[in-house]
């Protein structure tokens, strides 16, 4: 807090800088008046203010006495100013500090379903240091807590961590701090660390830095706790905020679902549908459903949707282009070559069991028998591994513009399809 208030007196001389808090102070016992935003005037009470009959009664009886005028007055307004003035430049008090220590910290025993360890991880500045990490993506809630803390009553505290995750792409996870008082849970304290409710001090390589102020009451015992649910959390130990106050403090794009978080190799995963924002890289599923939209939907829809997922218009026109031709070439290559693998199989395991196949009698059983042997003699997993081969290139040659899971699904199809292609084949052998 800054002395950032000016203080003058009566007549407007500045005498110095005060505290907003003090400043309000001051006002509230109506010993200074609010002159403009950022600055108080003293004001003079009628109980250090003596009449001016009474001051000049005092001033003749001590001019009586030989006393100089103008030194008594000076006296006056001396003695004044310090009395009305008295505690203007006293320091606030500053509230008492807790630090986050790894090692002052347990999971609550009661609760069934915590995940997580104390480790030691490489912090943002890239020195090792002792933390907890808690929580996962499932719904395991998850709590860690301190001892039963005995603090000075009605005393401000403030409580300082570094904080990483937190937070997942669909905007429903858990991650708390609580202060419990006399361990009454039921009338806790919660702190939302989560989605910006609460502003950080500082953010700094995906670390965020908190201070959490609270007050104790007349209770005699206080317990912290942290608590996340539906996503991956880390807490660091963190000193005062001035220590940091040359570090950058880094701004997160409004428009990523989730904040940092250390469990992802990047800080993010690369979910193709937001992905780009961070990675800056490619055209999305996002993008490719703007794709559709300019087919079906035309140019002025579509200028729309790149101006609200932050694309240029004439860049995602020429992007998409590419797009279309290059990912038509590559699904086509790679179709008729799976094809031509399916056929080979297909033939191989029809010479294979060709002379087998003749000297059995061509009935619905029999049939079915052939059918099952083929099938036991083929080998499928060579099969996969071709079409796997196939995936990758496919991945190559079209610099991840189709994400995992879309070739995925398309794998799947194929092997499907293999398997129905070859059981055609057999069905016809034994026509």
């Amino acid at each position: 807090m800054e002395k950032n208030v000016v203080v003058t007196d009566e007549f407007g001389n500045k005498l110095d800088y005060t505290y907003p808090k003090r400043a309000r102070g001051l006002i509230k016992s109506g010993r200074a008046r609010l002159v403009s935003e950022n600055e108080i005037r003293l004001v003079r009470p009628t109980s250090l203010c003596p009449s001016n009959s009474d001051l000049e009664d005092f001033l003749m009886q001590n001019i009586n006495n030989g006393e100089n005028v103008q030194d008594i007055v000076n006296f006056v307004n001396q003695v004044d100013k310090e009395l009305i003035f008295e505690n203007v430049n006293e320091e606030v008090q500053k509230p008492k500090a807790i630090y986050f220590n790894a090692r002052e910290w347990r999971f609550n025993p009661i609760c069934n379903s915590n995940v997580g360890e104390r480790a030691m991880i490489t912090d943002m500045n890239g020195e090792i240091n002792e933390a907890w990490c808690i929580g996962d993506w499932k719904r395991n809630w998850t709590e860690i807590q301190t001892e039963s803390l005995t603090l000075e009553k009605n005393t401000d505290y403030v409580f300082t961590f570094w904080l990483n995750g937190g937070e997942n792409d669909r905007h429903q996870e858990t991650c708390q701090l609580q202060i419990i008082f006399d361990e009454d849970d039921d009338n806790r304290y919660n702190s939302k660390l989560n989605r910006s409710f609460i502003k950080p001090v500082k953010q700094y390589k995906g670390w965020v830095l908190f201070e959490i102020p609270f007050k104790t009451q007349s209770n005699g015992t206080t317990r912290l706790k942290f608590a996340v649910m539906d996503a991956h959390m880390a807490i660091l130990p963190a000193k005062d905020k001035e220590t940091y106050k040359l570090l950058p403090n880094e701004k997160i794009d409004p428009r990523i679902p989730q904040r940092h978080n250390i469990v992802f190799e990047d800080g993010f995963p690369r979910d193709s549908d937001w992905s780009y924002l961070v990675f800056g890289s490619g055209f999305t599923t996002k993008a490719k459903m703007m794709f559709d939209s300019w087919n079906n939907n035309g140019n002025d829809t579509c200028a729309d949707d790149c101006d609200n997922e932050g694309f240029d218009f004439q860049k995602f026109k020429e992007k998409a282009s590419d797009y279309a031709t290059k990912s038509g070439e590559t699904i086509g290559k790679f179709a008729s070559e799976t094809a031509e693998k399916a056929t080979a199989f297909a033939k191989k395991a029809a010479d294979y069991t060709g002379a087998k196949a003749k000297e059995i009698k061509h009935s619905a059983i029999n049939s079915e028998f052939v059918r099952k042997h083929i099938l036991n003699e083929i080998d499928f997993d060579e099969i996969k591994d071709l079409v796997e081969e196939s995936v990758e290139d496919v991945v190559e040659n079209i610099e991840n513009e189709v994400n995992e899971e879309t070739l995925e699904q398309l794998q799947e199809q194929i092997m499907s399809h293999l398997r129905e292609e070859m059981l055609k084949e057999m069905d016809n052998m034994f026509k």
